[in-house]
């Protein structure tokens, strides 16, 4: 059975779409020879112009299937059942003497199996950033008059995911700081962030740590004018 995205795939499944895509293309292929010959033009149903329109659609759909193939036969290489498919060939080639050939099922052997250890990694760490971001939401909840000043963003991308916490000023910053590290979140970022408008807009990103906390002061005596 798969895994959930971006964890890996399944034999089962790849296998499948496999040789859907395989049949798509031998058919496809199949129409293509067909349209080999030149257009006749005392077609009853076609001209010379249309025949040729109909065989250029049908290559294009060739070279498209050939390309969805070529990627789902990549994916196939790191599946369980496709490693040992390569692990096979590779002993195959091995015995007969074919240097190149082995050669080459290795590399796509042990770039199989590295692309399938990533995805367990990605899908670890989606896990990882999802139980914090629920964590987050939960703490963020208790935030005392919290009018939306403070929020909850996660960037990046699958593997990279960041849960970070956002405030307008460095006040409600520090504030949302000391609260979820009294939930046990001491290591979320906190960034203060400003907004300017105009049409050189721009959003800057200020992050707040303890050391800042003379120059967060000084920043929020200037916002308040005082």
């Amino acid at each position: 059975m798969c895994q959930p995205k971006p964890g890996p795939r399944c034999t089962g499944h790849v296998r499948t779409q496999l040789k859907k895509l395989q049949d798509f293309v031998d058919t496809t292929q199949a129409q293509v020879d067909a349209y080999g010959g030149p257009a006749q033009p005392n077609s009853d149903r076609y001209s010379k112009s249309s025949q040729e329109a109909l065989a250029g659609e049908v290559e294009r759909r060739l070279a498209r299937g050939q390309k969805a193939l070529a990627q789902m036969t990549s994916l196939w290489h790191e599946t369980p059942g496709g490693m040992k498919e390569l692990d096979e060939q590779y002993q195959a080639a091995a015995a007969r003497g074919d240097i190149t050939s082995a050669r080459a099922l290795k590399v796509e052997f042990q770039r199989g199996k590295a692309a399938r250890a990533h995805s367990k990694f990605l899908l670890a760490s989606q896990r990882a950033q999802n139980e914090v971001s629920e964590s987050i939401r939960i703490a963020l909840e208790s935030l005392p008059d919290n009018d939306g000043s403070v929020q909850h963003v996660v960037a990046g991308s699958p593997g990279s995911y960041k849960n970070v916490v956002t405030a307008n000023s460095f006040a409600a910053a520090a504030k949302a700081k000391e609260h979820l590290s009294a939930h046990g979140l001491e290591d979320v970022r906190v960034e203060r962030v400003s907004v300017a408008y105009g049409p050189e807009s721009t959003t800057e990103f200020d992050v707040w740590s303890e050391p800042d906390m003379l120059i967060r002061e000084d920043l929020d005596a200037k916002e308040w004018g005082m």
